[in-house]
């Protein structure tokens, strides 16, 4: 089945949500830290006490109303929110205050999510700054879990006719990312979304980094 272009809205994962095993690099949930293979992951709690990510009041965004923080990244936070228009709930990621060059790389990301476009990663909905301002992108919300969320998500190994799936699918999505002329270069489970049982690959969303042009 192909990726699901608009899914319905819902909440996405924190990043901080997943450990990983230090000694064979597996994902386990945070809120159950244990490697099947070596035992217990310690968990470092200051995934949720980051400098400057703290809990702060929420931000104000023209024409939405932020509801929550749902992932964090190197230079942006992503907020859900909703329109106060009405309508489906949608991404705002925002640049982070205390990384200087977090407002240029959330540009390079807005150019890239819109010269690609769905399917393959979010639909870009609109951008602008905050009072303070400080640059945000408004973005289809995707309502899939990740497939680090489905690796950490039971014991069972991912049936191999699921994991195939999972590769071709992904495969193609970078096919269209590099027919646009850009690389990925950050492309790991936390940023594949797996919508209907078919994965689609993103640039935004859970510790995002933003795509590369190729010259």
């Amino acid at each position: 089945m192909p990726p699901d272009p608009r899914p319905d809205a819902a909440a996405l994962p924190a990043v901080a949500g997943h450990a990983r095993c230090a000694a064979c690099g597996r994902r386990v949930a945070r809120a159950r830290p244990l490697c099947p293979t070596h035992g217990a992951v310690p968990v470092h709690a200051e995934l949720d006490t980051e400098p400057g990510l703290g809990a702060a009041p929420l931000p104000s965004f023209p024409g939405y109303r932020a509801l929550e923080l749902i992932a964090r990244g190197g230079f942006g936070v992503v907020f859900a929110a909703t329109p106060l228009s009405g309508g489906p709930r949608v991404a705002i990621k925002l640049a982070r205050e205390d990384r200087p060059d977090a407002a240029a790389r959330l540009r390079h990301e807005l150019a890239a999510l819109a010269d690609i476009g769905p399917p393959h990663v979010p639909a870009v909905l609109g951008d602008g700054r905050i009072a303070g301002g400080t640059p945000y992108i408004v973005m289809e919300l995707i309502a899939a879990p990740t497939l680090a969320d489905r690796l950490v998500g039971g014991d069972a190994p991912i049936p191999l006719s699921q994991a195939l799936g999972h590769a071709v699918a992904t495969l193609r999505a970078l096919e269209a990312v590099h027919a646009r002329g850009w690389v990925h270069r950050d492309l790991k489970p936390e940023n594949v979304f797996v919508a209907r049982g078919a994965p689609r690959s993103s640039t935004s969303g859970s510790s995002c980094r933003s795509a590369t042009r190729r010259r």
